[in-house]
């Protein structure tokens, strides 16, 4: 069981479904149910390099781009932009299952159902979004004067080491971005450069979501989702 906020009151709830239409994204076990984010549709390629460019560092741990010489550019090899929710669950029909009446309306006027869009995905770190993909945490967001922040929980303490407290803000642009190629940089811009990365690498700004309605009901899914798996009998022990 788990509770949920009612006006002023905690409500406990009791999830019922018989028909399970949720599967972790990650292989867990032999003979685990089918993976829902096999074969996934409608992915948008041109989604991925806008994700980067916005947010600049991963949104849970605060991991930078790797910043290279000019004219190559940042390195994101280690950094994933992954899906909040799965495009391989956006059947219309499980959607309903999953959403509220007033939340599914809003991501159907969104076409999430149809198409891969930009509000769904977050930049993480490689390792990160594996255990995000696998519920090992989750991210539930918490209004607080008129802000709403995501807080994170984590559900499986030994195999998931995010030490974040709050899916944290983009990164700001680097100060003195590395000389290009050939250039000369004294010691003293070097310096100033490596303080500067330093203060990027340390900022744990919260993010103000506020302004993003879907991106709050799509983490309040996933949120659930890991709920289900930790505390109704849905995972497996490896």
């Amino acid at each position: 069981m788990w509770f949920k906020r009612n006006g002023t009151r905690l409500a406990k709830d009791i999830p019922l479904m018989k028909g399970w239409i949720l599967s972790s994204r990650v292989v867990t076990a032999p003979g685990s149910v089918k993976q829902s984010g096999t074969g996934t549709p409608n992915r948008n390629d041109k989604i991925r390099p806008e994700r980067r460019e916005l947010d600049g560092r991963c949104r849970v741990t605060g991991r930078l781009a790797l910043e290279r010489d000019q004219p190559r550019g940042k390195d994101w090899s280690a950094l994933h932009s992954a899906h909040v929710f799965p495009l391989g669950w956006t059947a219309e029909s499980n959607m309903k299952q999953l959403f509220s009446t007033d939340a599914f309306k809003m991501v159907k006027e969104l076409r999430l159902h149809q198409k891969d869009l930009l509000i769904n995905t977050i930049l993480m770190d490689a390792r990160v979004h594996g255990w995000f993909d696998d519920y090992r945490f989750g991210i539930w967001p918490v209004e607080d004067d008129g802000r709403w922040y995501g807080k994170i929980f984590r559900f499986e303490h030994n195999q998931c080491d995010v030490d974040g407290e709050w899916l944290l803000a983009a990164a700001r642009p680097a100060k003195f971005p590395r000389p290009g190629h050939g250039q000369r940089e004294t010691s003293e811009q070097r310096q100033a450069r490596e303080r500067d990365d330093e203060e990027r690498k340390e900022d744990r700004t919260r993010y103000n979501m506020a302004d993003e309605p879907a991106l709050r009901e799509l983490l309040k899914v996933h949120f659930e989702t890991c709920l289900h798996w930790h505390f109704k009998g849905m995972g497996w022990d490896k």
